[in-house]
């Protein structure tokens, strides 16, 4: 399952969705020379948007081929896997994680070593995959059905199915403090009820961002809205924990 996963990342570039690297950044606190960790870093685009802020931001991916092509600001990159971070425990004061933890060998256990690596008051900023919706309900169904991972994105190797209740209780169980929480792509959970030829239809021809999906995976609703009670429905979740 390990070559499966490495070939995936090596085979399809990691893209996280419109706006989180942004938000991500916006969530982060803290001064100039503290250490960040961006685990599942792909391109390392984050890693270098922190590293331009001045923190000392170190990027660690699981693919060879597109580790750290975005990198810069004196960013550095490291390949490793998730489940597993070279670094060590303590070491950080903010560790990001965006739109990865659903491809994560086990969650919780994901969501244990990059607690490890932080210090007690430090942040986990993250995002994931939320199947507490109706596109969640279809998920499970197809996959019972037809016995195969079924996404309204890109099926992967590993596709777990998180949602909003477990993932606040197990980030309590890791020792954290869930201090924000918005929801995001709320559009895409509807559109993914329909089928996939008519979610992936598009009027241009060889433009699939024009697509019923792809407009809906690139609309935000106003943040009072995404920040609200609905964040738990959203099919994409960003959350800042600060571990205890």
């Amino acid at each position: 399952m390990m070559n499966d996963v490495i070939k995936f990342f090596n085979t399809h570039k990691p893209k996280s969705a419109p706006g989180n690297v942004e938000l991500a950044l916006e969530q982060t606190t803290g001064s100039a020379g503290d250490i960040v960790i961006d685990v599942c870093c792909g391109s390392g685009r984050l890693t270098s948007m922190a590293a331009g802020r001045g923190f000392k931001a170190y990027g660690v991916d699981i693919s060879t081929r597109y580790i750290g092509t975005a990198g810069g600001n004196g960013a550095t990159f490291v390949v490793g896997d998730m489940m597993a971070i070279p670094f060590r425990a303590g070491c950080a004061d903010a560790v990001y994680c965006i739109d990865s933890l659903q491809y994560a060998a086990e969650v919780e256990g994901a969501l244990a070593e990059m607690g490890r690596l932080l210090r007690p008051g430090g942040l986990l900023i993250f995002s994931t995959q939320n199947t507490y919706n109706l596109a969640g309900i279809k998920k499970v169904i197809l996959e019972k059905l037809t016995g195969h991972i079924w996404s309204p994105w890109l099926a992967h190797p590993i596709e777990h199915a998180v949602t909003y209740p477990w993932l606040i209780q197990a980030l309590k169980r890791q020792g954290f403090e869930v201090e924000y929480v918005r929801g995001r792509q709320h559009l895409i959970a509807w559109v993914s009820l329909l089928p996939g030829f008519i979610r992936r239809w598009s009027p241009w021809p060889g433009k699939p961002w024009r697509s019923l999906q792809g407009l809906a995976q690139r609309t935000s609703l106003p943040a009072r809205f995404e920040e609200s009670v609905w964040a738990r429905f959203a099919m994409i979740l960003l959350v800042r924990a600060r571990k205890e």
